[in-house]
């Protein structure tokens, strides 16, 4: 939820600096879901000269997301984060999308490193709990991966991918899945009572 809050500000804002024939490179650059106008778009931007230093990561960030969508350019996508990141090191969505494209590569450590990264920025972001959680459990690290779940829960109760992620965890820590505490609310207290013999 807190990325689509920062997305529209970041978007309000550079439309409203860019000028009329700049405005559609951003919104190209931005909003379009056709990948090849993205990176059309986010490269105009980034050769335009309008945005230097701090003010031109977004359009790194948002060429790499759109490279990042084809696993045969995720390290043109990386180069792209790194770039947003060197000109803004505080650019929290950058550190999310390059934790996930260095998951997408099998890169589950540096992908960790990202998600930390992040939550040091914004300590209450499920998603990157939860996409942390992701790369605990591929890296085998089920339990971790199951703190991750749960907090990703505390944070975004309704988040029904992380419960399912926490009781495959469970099951592949040896744990049962109704002792994972993300599970409780769905159980029900009568059931976590019948479940652990009470």
């Amino acid at each position: 939820m807190r990325h689509i809050a920062i997305f529209a500000v970041m978007l309000a804002a550079l439309l409203a600096l860019a000028t009329p024939t700049r405005a559609g490179v951003v919104e190209d650059c931005v909003q379009s879901h056709d990948r090849d106008v993205q990176i059309g778009g986010c490269t105009a931007a980034i050769r335009s000269g309008q945005w230097q230093g701090k003010e031109l990561a977004w359009a790194y960030n948002h060429r790499g997301a759109a490279y990042r969508r084809d696993i045969d350019d995720a390290v043109q996508a990386i180069e792209d984060f790194d770039q947003a990141l060197r000109l803004d090191p505080s650019y929290a969505l950058a550190y999310y999308n390059r934790g996930l494209a260095y998951k997408n590569l099998g890169e589950y450590r540096r992908a960790i490193e990202d998600f930390d990264q992040l939550l040091r920025l914004y300590p209450d972001d499920a998603y990157a709990y939860y996409d942390r959680g992701l790369a605990y459990d591929l890296l085998g690290d089920h339990a971790r991966a199951i703190e991750d779940y749960d907090q990703t829960l505390r944070l975004d109760p309704d988040d029904s991918n992380a419960y399912t992620e926490a009781g495959q965890s469970g099951e592949l820590n040896s744990r049962s899945p109704s002792f994972c505490p993300a599970f409780f609310p769905i159980l029900g207290s009568s059931n976590v009572i019948n479940v652990l013999g009470g």
